[in-house]
């Protein structure tokens, strides 16, 4: 575990907390996230009636380092959905304009293959990446505007919601 928790205290609260959405508040159109943040580090899978996508947080361009910890989800959870659930440049304080989404795909495809999404960090969005504009417009990449309305016929009916619980 990092910070305060142990892995064993975060897998309790993690199944805590789906319970408390899935069986006492009734949700049952949830997605559930496991993800790991950062790559490296001490996590115990919180099991697969609980989770419904597994994931890595990376901040960087170069998932090389990220090898391990994927196949180590995708050996626990050979059946769920594998998202990069957070990526960007790795500065809070602004983007890395050399941060690059030609290479990010590469990446994507080499080393994270079962990958289906990946989600842009607030604030470091593609506009802000090297190779931004380019990379949006390359079939790899499928973005909202290119995804019609939801339900069609104009329904304002929202999809089910995705809780990237870390």
């Amino acid at each position: 575990g990092n910070g305060n928790f142990s892995s064993a205290q975060q897998t309790q609260l993690y199944r805590y907390i789906v319970d408390y959405l899935r069986v006492t508040k009734g949700l049952d159109n949830l997605l559930t996230t496991f993800a790991v943040n950062g790559g490296p580090g001490t996590y115990q899978y919180p099991g697969d009636d609980v989770v419904d996508i597994v994931g890595i947080d990376a901040y960087t361009d170069n998932l090389a380092g990220y090898k391990g910890v994927y196949d180590k989800l995708i050996a626990q959870a050979p059946t769920k959905v594998f998202a990069l659930t957070e990526e960007g440049s790795g500065d809070p304080n602004g983007p890395d304009r050399s941060y690059d989404l030609n290479h990010l795909k590469t990446d994507i495809q080499s080393t994270l293959p079962r990958a289906v999404y990946t989600n842009f960090w607030s604030g470091w969005g593609p506009d802000l990446q090297a190779n931004g504009k380019a990379a949006m417009s390359d079939p790899f990449w499928i973005n909202k505007s290119q995804v019609g309305p939801i339900g069609g016929g104009g329904t304002t009916t929202p999809p089910p919601i995705v809780l990237p619980i870390t």
